[in-house]
């Protein structure tokens, strides 16, 4: 999971944080730093067992946008998954860095945290 990170955009400082922050980067890059699995493939992982293919993909497509396995402004400002966070009305809020597509941001805590109605 990419945490978020501050940077200096415009002559402001603001909090960026990534489109795929919940996947990015993935569990075969994460087993891949592992030394029992130094020098392997995800494509090796998978037919190991170790993946589903479903990571393998994500893998390839963490390696096209970036390969970071934590932001680094001087990246990701070039990125276009980039997003900025920021805190408005006493709600966190996620634009393009441009201010299009101004949404709200809902944290996983506060979904893991808030309790379930089952209608019947």
């Amino acid at each position: 999971m990419l945490k978020t990170t501050k940077a200096q955009y415009k002559g402001e400082d603001v909090k960026l944080m990534c489109e795929h922050w919940k996947s990015f980067p993935p569990n075969a890059a994460l087993l891949l730093l592992l030394p029992e699995h130094h020098g392997k493939t995800p494509e090796k992982l998978f037919s190991e067992g170790l993946i589903p293919y479903s990571d393998v993909t994500q893998y390839r497509a963490w390696l096209k946008h970036c390969g970071l396995l934590q932001m680094n402004p001087d990246v990701c400002l070039k990125c276009p998954l980039v997003r900025k966070l920021y805190l408005k009305q006493k709600t966190w809020r996620v634009s393009h860095l441009d201010g299009s597509v101004d949404k709200p941001f809902i944290p996983l805590s506060v979904l893991e945290t808030r309790p379930r109605t089952i209608k019947v």
